[in-house]
């Protein structure tokens, strides 16, 4: 069989072996974008909690401010009245 005979059953073997392929690639793409997502998710989770976490201190703190200067102005004032 000559060189030229051969080309055009190489070429359409090609082509079949790319449209073989096309399900196999999308399913991937579908895959890979849906695994992006689910991190993506799971980040965003995370860094809520984080910051939750963060405020909840935040709050604790100035409530235990709160109190502490509170119960200090209470002192002085108690004293104030006991001299």
């Amino acid at each position: 069989m000559s060189v030229n005979l051969m080309i055009p059953d190489t070429l359409s073997q090609v082509g079949v072996t790319t449209m073989a392929m096309a399900p196999g690639i999308a399913s991937s793409n579908l895959l890979l974008a849906s695994n992006h997502a689910l991190s993506l998710t799971a980040h965003n989770a995370s860094l809520a909690q984080q910051q939750g976490y963060l405020l909840m201190q935040t709050t604790t703190i100035c409530g235990v401010n709160s109190i502490t200067t509170t119960g200090q102005a209470l002192v002085a004032q108690i004293l104030s009245r006991c001299r």
